[in-house]
């Protein structure tokens, strides 16, 4: 990412990984590591768990699985 207001820390800045660079460059990773025609069809929210378990091992963390609820219409919606 750049660095608008470039000065002497500016070096210290480009040495950091921002958080949404880190989210990106898994993503990236991810798309390209699993591109085999089987897995074409595997969202890439899946492959990028699957990269993530790979990095989180490598410091012996467990990633928590993400509970989606879906809710359902309710009854007032009817009533807009």
């Amino acid at each position: 990412m750049s660095v608008i207001a470039e000065s002497e820390e500016s070096t210290v800045k480009y040495k950091r990984l921002q958080f949404v660079e880190m989210l990106e460059m898994i993503g990236r990773i991810a798309d390209c590591k699993y591109t085999e025609n089987d897995l074409d069809r595997v969202p890439l929210v899946t492959k990028m768990e699957w990269v993530l378990d790979d990095v989180l091992a490598l410091v012996d963390i467990k990633r928590k699985d993400v509970n989606i609820v879906v809710d359902e219409e309710s009854e007032s919606d009817d009533e807009y």
